[in-house]
């Protein structure tokens, strides 16, 4: 992400009463500052992973994924309805099976490395 004013990868969520909100998170590598990305430019893999990285950030709040309330979601894509399905999917499979609203932004290229960034917004 050369167009980062800061070095990443950095975790980051914040409580506000009942409200934990999560700021984008991508599949870096863990204790790495050098934006070294894990499982590049693979889209499934790297949603994955990100979605671990959520439900790490959630945990301490006594959270997980399943209490995500919006989520926008940037991801790698020609744009095709088939992409975006396949990508959906793999957010469900993370959730365990329902996905709370969300705003998919498919993008030609992300970056070469990253295919996904997620941010959220958890309650329960």
């Amino acid at each position: 992400m050369g167009d980062w004013p800061i070095p990443v990868p950095y975790r980051q969520a914040i409580r506000l009463r009942d409200t934990v909100w999560l700021g984008g998170q991508v599949a870096s590598r863990p204790y790495n500052n050098k934006d070294l990305a894990v499982m590049e430019g693979q889209l499934m893999p790297q949603t994955r992973f990100t979605m671990s990285y959520i439900e790490d950030l959630l945990r301490p709040f006594s959270r997980a994924p399943a209490d995500l309330k919006l989520m926008v979601c940037y991801f790698a894509s020609t744009g095709t309805e088939a992409e975006t399905i396949a990508f959906a999917k793999t957010l469900a499979d993370c959730l365990g099976g329902v996905l709370p609203p969300m705003t998919l932004v498919p993008m030609p290229i992300y970056s070469p490395e990253i295919t996904v960034e997620i941010w959220g917004v958890a309650q329960g």
